[in-house]
């Protein structure tokens, strides 16, 4: 997560495009959470997550 927010921070990434570009950058095990989360969560397909939300699900899961 720290890597992440160092790239937002170095390419001015405004706070609309943080999920999605965050969730490109998903790998293994973090990439399945978020896909499963997404079923599960999002079954209508509206994916409106704030960056500080992403972050305190993210966290809850891995930290």
């Amino acid at each position: 997560m720290r890597e992440i927010e160092k790239i937002f921070c170095a390419i001015r990434c405004v706070e609309e495009d943080k999920v999605s570009l965050a969730t490109y950058m998903l790998h293994e095990r973090d990439d399945v959470w978020w896909a499963s989360l997404l079923r599960i969560r999002f079954e209508d397909g509206v994916v409106e997550v704030a960056w500080d939300e992403f972050v305190r699900l993210f966290r809850a899961k891995f930290i």
